[in-house]
């Protein structure tokens, strides 16, 4: 195995993935590339590969031009994709990169996610080589962090405090689960009687639940599905992360490219309406329920939780270790999840010397963080 690090602006080669097995869709390679095809390559994240004898580690990184530095007065080097919250670089490539490095004197990094609604988190194979990403922290001149939703087991909440001097963490949100594995389908049932009852009742008054698995049919289905969304959203004032439509045509292309695989689409339908729809992913140890949506038309019926209801009752019955909601305060992921999974913000700054870090850590804390 090499030893050292690469700092890349660009899409990874299949040989840099060898060994890594990232913990949500948003980071698998499908997704970046549906990703960077939607935004354009301008929008890549910085991405830091180090590696040694004893393992490997990703570090998906982006730019925070929240303030501007000395120097840099007058000059556009950023753009800010959601006000207050994550920033991708927009730099012309590594020459440009290059000339600035003396300029911006103690860059800001983010660690930074490809998909649209989380963080990134570190990537590992093996044990994290430590010191290398120090070094490569150290090339892009980096002197603070963030890390902003990140999950309390993540390796980076035993990483970041070897890196930096000054390490704060604090929970910023929650991330209710279900622990699916641990229900019989038919306690389950009786837990929710009134779900199970809704479910009952509107599939034998017609309601049809299909999973989708044609693309042509996906697109129609995804298309109206986006109308509803951005509907009810503002019916109720409520922010809409798909207002930018190239938000739906990154999902479309995940779907669409994917579907059956690990993208999944269930549609409810009142005879012939779409009354719900459901886009959720699937990995051996957990499925994670990602764009939901129902026609208020039909919200005597309670579609949307007729058909998430079905969602749960096949993540029991297929015994899936767990069912995450993802972030998000509705109502209902309460009602039904059994746990919540503390998502952590930390800030780091005073970045060591590599020579000051351990070679190697392992790829996850002791005792997770919450």
């Amino acid at each position: 195995m090499a030893t050292g690090v690469r700092i890349i602006r660009g899409q990874l080669a299949p040989s840099d993935w060898q060994g890594f097995q990232p913990p949500t869709v948003f980071q698998r390679p499908e997704s970046m590339r549906a990703w960077t095809h939607t935004f354009g390559a301008a929008r890549n994240p910085v991405l830091l590969l180090a590696e040694n004898a004893q393992g490997r580690a990703l570090l998906p990184l982006a730019v925070d031009a929240a303030a501007p530095w000395p120097g840099t007065s007058g000059v556009s080097l950023f753009h800010r994709l959601h006000p207050g919250r994550r920033y991708e670089l927009a730099m012309a490539g590594a020459r440009l990169w290059g000339r600035l490095g003396g300029i911006l004197r103690g860059t800001h990094c983010h660690v930074l996610g490809a998909g649209p609604c989380e963080e990134q988190d570190m990537l590992v194979a093996g044990k994290v080589p430590a010191a290398e990403i120090a070094a490569g922290l150290d090339r892009l001149r980096c002197r603070r962090l963030t890390v902003a939703s990140i999950a309390g087991d993540s390796p980076l909440t035993t990483l970041l405090p070897q890196l930096f001097s000054d390490v704060s963490m604090r929970q910023c949100d929650v991330m209710p689960v279900l622990h699916t594995g641990r229900q019989a389908l038919a306690s389950f049932r009786k837990l929710h009687p009134n779900d199970a009852y809704k479910h009952r009742r509107l599939l034998r008054r017609g309601g049809r639940i299909e999973h989708v698995t044609d693309t042509d049919e996906a697109r129609r289905i995804l298309a109206r599905a986006f109308e509803l969304k951005r509907s009810n959203c503002l019916q109720e004032g409520k922010f809409n992360l798909f207002a930018d439509r190239r938000y739906e045509h990154w999902l479309d292309q995940l779907v669409t490219g994917r579907l059956g695989d690990f993208v999944h689409l269930d549609a409810l339908f009142i005879g012939t309406d779409l009354a719900a729809c459901v886009v959720y992913f699937t990995a051996p140890n957990v499925w994670s329920m990602y764009f939901v949506v129902y026609d208020k038309a039909f919200a005597k019926q309670s579609p949307g939780t007729v058909l998430l209801w079905d969602l749960l009752e096949r993540a029991v019955a297929a015994q899936v270790p767990v069912f995450s909601f993802l972030a998000g305060d509705e109502h209902y992921k309460e009602r039904w999840a059994d746990d919540v999974i503390p998502l952590l913000t930390i800030e780091a700054a005073g970045l060591l010397h590599p020579s000051q870090v351990p070679a190697t850590l392992q790829a996850s804390p002791e005792t997770p963080a919450g």
